[in-house]
C-alpha cells in the first residue's frame, strides 16, 4: 500500500519531547502531524461519503454502541456528533486507508506507546460534531475510553482535524495526568459524567488549556485519561477523523463489544485478527 502523497510523508515522525509530553500527561497535541493538503483531501472525502450515506433513524448513544456495527454505511446519531464508521477498514475510502494503514503512522504511534511492540490498527471514525442544537450537536461529556475487550492499557487514539477547529468550535479538552487513575467505570453510559461521579478529579488534575487546531493538527490520547469537548457554538461543522490503535500484545478478555463479537476470537489469546491489523 502506498504510504505517501506524492513524496510527501504521509505522518510526520514524533519527537522526544511530544512522547514524554504524552506519557506524562495522557494526551498532547500534535501539530501539523499531516499536511494541509492531505487534510483538505480527508476532508472533501469526509463530505463526500457522509452526503452519499443515510441518516440511521435509531439514535446510536452511548449505551447502543454495540450497534453501531450494522449501521455500517450509515451516518448515525451518536448526541455529540454524526459518525460514520470504518471508512478505512471497511470502504477502503482514499485517502483514508493509505493513511490509517501506513508504517508512518503506526511508527508515530510506537513512539507515543514508548514500548518495543507491534502497533495493531483498532477503529477509524468521521466525527462531524454539529452546530449546538442540530442532531449531533450535543456537548460531549466528561468520560474514559473503557468499553474494549482488552486485557491492558496501552491504546493510542489519534483525532485529526479535518477543518479549522478553534476552542469555540467544540476542541477537546483533557484533564492533565488523569490517566493514572486507571478505570473509573462507565460512568459516562449512566447518568452522570466522570466529573460528576468523582469531584474530586477537577482539583486533582489540571484542565488543558483551550486548543485551535488548523487542519491537519492532531491530539492523540490515551485511554484513560478523562477528556471532552464543548458544543460547538459555531455556524459550521467541526470534522475530525479519530483512528485507534493497541498494542499487538494484547490479550482478548471476551467482554462484548460491537467492533470484536462474533470474529472467532479465543478468551486469553493474542488479539490476531484480520480486521486489526498490524500497521508497524
Amino acid at each position: 500500500m502506498e504510504t505517501t502523497l506524492g513524496r510527501k510523508p504521509l505522518v510526520r515522525d514524533i519527537d522526544a519531547g511530544e512522547a514524554a509530553f504524552f506519557d506524562d500527561n495522557g494526551w498532547v497535541k500534535l501539530e501539523r502531524l499531516i499536511s494541509a493538503e492531505l487534510a483538505g483531501q480527508l476532508l472533501t472525502a469526509a463530505k463526500t461519503t457522509m452526503a452519499a450515506a443515510p441518516l440511521a433513524q435509531e439514535r446510536v448513544g452511548l449505551r447502543g454502541r454495540e450497534t453501531a456495527k450494522r449501521h455500517s454505511g450509515q451516518v448515525t446519531d451518536a448526541r455529540f456528533w454524526q459518525a460514520y464508521h470504518f471508512a478505512a477498514r471497511d470502504d477502503r475510502t482514499e485517502p483514508f486507508a493509505s493513511l490509517v494503514f501506513s508504517n508512518e503512522m503506526g511508527k508515530a504511534v510506537q513512539t507515543l506507546m514508548g514500548r518495543d511492540v507491534a502497533v495493531r490498527y483498532h477503529n477509524d471514525l468521521l466525527a462531524c460534531k454539529m452546530p449546538e442544537g442540530q442532531v449531533g450537536g450535543q456537548k460531549t461529556d466528561w468520560h474514559q475510553d473503557l468499553a474494549y475487550p482488552f486485557d491492558r492499557t496501552g491504546g493510542v487514539s489519534i483525532w485529526i482535524a479535518l477543518s479549522d477547529v478553534p476552542p469555540e468550535r467544540g476542541a477537546m479538552r483533557f484533564l492533565s495526568g488523569s490517566h493514572r487513575e486507571g478505570p473509573l467505570g462507565r460512568t459516562h453510559e449512566g447518568d452522570r459524567d466522570v466529573l460528576e461521579a468523582y469531584p474530586r478529579l477537577a482539583a486533582r488534575y489540571p484542565l488543558s488549556p483551550p486548543l485551535h487546531l488548523r487542519p491537519g493538527d492532531a491530539t492523540a490520547h490515551k485511554p484513560f485519561v478523562c477528556h471532552s469537548a464543548p458544543v460547538n457554538s459555531t455556524d459550521e461543522p467541526r470534522f475530525a477523523y479519530i483512528i485507534g490503535y493497541f498494542p499487538g500484545d494484547t490479550r482478548y478478555t471476551a467482554a462484548p463489544n460491537y467492533n470484536f463479537d462474533n470474529l472467532g476470537l479465543e478468551f486469553g489469546k493474542v488479539i490476531d485478527h484480520p480486521n486489526f491489523p498490524v500497521v508497524s
